[in-house]
């Protein structure tokens, strides 16, 4: 395979294939002498290219890509047949190096959804694995208050049930770890399953407009084409 892409985002495109998937298994190929070579070669391609884009001095572009990358992963993590350690290993080796590039420089994504799920094995299980693989923490309410039912040996069927008797001190502590993101310069995913705009608020207020903060709302379904709203 030529890992010599066009753009990097292309390593996560998403219109006409799952790049995340196709390309996690084509990696997953390569011997472990190669992997190291194919490593040097994405990380070479990935600094390279963004570094490119900052001496031509367009913040705004750097800020798309970045943008377009973390809405590719969601949306392919929403896609994906299954969640594997070959996925995991090819996010590792590119996603997180353009994490890295982005926070040695001061900058920190922010990336928001409220999307529905009628499955949760997706969001309870799949995305908290494949973010963190991906340099980005995943910071959820729901999440948080599953990991409280494990505790208990509550099913995931029985999510919905349960969800209301651990809702308030999940929430709290959603809002204390993305607190804490944005005082660190912790890039992260906030999804607040079916939230209202007022679970966003606060991290919008206190980090609109100021600089190093990319702000990205996702409101439309992942399944869809439709794009994120740049908040910056």
């Amino acid at each position: 395979m030529n890992w010599n892409v066009g753009k990097i985002t292309d390593y996560f495109d998403n219109r006409n294939q799952n790049n995340i998937w196709e390309y996690s298994q084509e990696y997953a190929k390569l011997s472990m002498e190669e992997k190291p070579k194919v490593d040097a070669l994405l990380r070479d391609n990935i600094q390279g290219y963004l570094d490119y884009i900052e001496s031509m001095r367009q913040p705004d572009l750097l800020r798309m890509i970045a943008g377009t990358i973390v809405d590719d992963i969601y949306r392919s993590a929403n896609l994906l047949y299954y969640y594997s350690d070959d996925v995991a290993d090819y996010l590792r080796a590119t996603s997180a190096v353009i994490m890295n590039w982005y926070s040695k420089r001061g900058i920190q994504i922010h990336y928001m959804s409220n999307n529905t799920y009628s499955d949760m094995q997706r969001p309870l299980i799949v995305f908290p694995m494949m973010f963190k693989r991906s340099g980005l923490l995943f910071i959820c309410p729901q999440h948080i208050a599953w990991q409280e039912m494990e505790k208990r040996d509550i099913l995931i069927e029985h999510f919905c049930l349960y969800f209301k008797d651990f809702e308030k001190s999940s929430r709290d502590e959603a809002s204390d770890l993305i607190q804490r993101c944005c005082e660190s310069g912790v890039h992260y995913i906030h999804l607040d399953i079916d939230g209202g705009l007022p679970s966003f608020e606060k991290e919008i207020r206190d980090c609109r407009g100021k600089k190093g903060h990319y702000l990205f709302f996702k409101e439309e379904a992942p399944q869809d084409s439709g794009k994120y709203v740049d908040l910056s």
